[in-house]
Parts: C-alpha cells; structure tokens; sequence
C-alpha cells in the first residue's frame, strides 16, 4: 500500500512539473528553431553598408581594437528590443555599439509556421583600424 501511494504522488508530482514547464515556455513566445531567422532589411550587404555609415569611433581616441556583441531580440513586428552587450570590449566602444543598435529600422522578423515571432539575435559589431 506505501509503495503504491508512493508512485502515485510520484507520477502527480511529475505531471505537475511537466505542466508547469509547459506553463513557463507558453509565456517565453521565443522560438529557438524558426523556420527563418531574423533579417536586417536588405541582408547582410545592408547590414554592413548601415553599420559604415553610421558607427563612430568613440571619443576621446583610444588605440583598442576588436569586438562587441550585442544581443537583442527582434519582435515580431521587426523592431530591435532589450538590446545588450554580451561580450563587451571597453566602455565607451559598448555605449557606440548599443546606440548603433538602437538606430537600426526595422528587422524582417523570424518566422516559424508562416508567422513573424519574437526571436533572440546576437550581433558582432567590430572596431578596427584601417591600415594606412
């Protein structure tokens, strides 16, 4: 009879975590295998031409090259939200690729069954000098 009860409340208590994951990951709308991934307006070559244009070298000069990677998630309506620096490089290189980022129009969202979704990005944003 102990054993008994006890593989009931064992398969009551899985099924209640079970639902309660469940639970969690209908509140979390961020596919992690879409059908397409989030797209900067006219792709990569765009993406690139944006960046030139409008990335600044941050003042005052500091001889630091390399690389920030700001993490963001593109929404379903193809705006940047909560945008981060997860790789930082130095401060002020940060703050330039955050504001950067911000900048950015909007994205073609990520799409999974033929519907736009929320999708987490991460972007490398690279400070280099050219050779003279």
């Amino acid at each position: 009879m102990k054993t008994l009860l006890t593989i009931c409340i064992l398969i009551l208590s899985l099924y209640t975590i079970n639902a309660k994951a469940q639970s969690v990951s209908k509140k979390k709308e961020i596919a992690t295998l879409p059908d397409s991934l989030p797209q900067f307006p006219g792709g990569l070559d765009s993406s690139g031409s944006f960046l030139k244009r409008n990335l600044r070298w941050p003042e005052p000069y500091i001889d630091v090259q390399g690389r920030v990677i700001v993490k963001f998630i593109v929404a379903k309506n193809g705006r940047i939200i909560k945008p981060e620096v997860i790789r930082p490089l130095y401060t002020t290189f940060d703050a330039e690729a955050l504001r950067v980022v911000r900048l950015m129009p909007a994205w073609v969202p990520a799409r999974l069954n033929g519907k736009a979704i929320d999708k987490e990005y991460s972007l490398p944003i690279s400070f280099t000098l050219a050779e003279d």
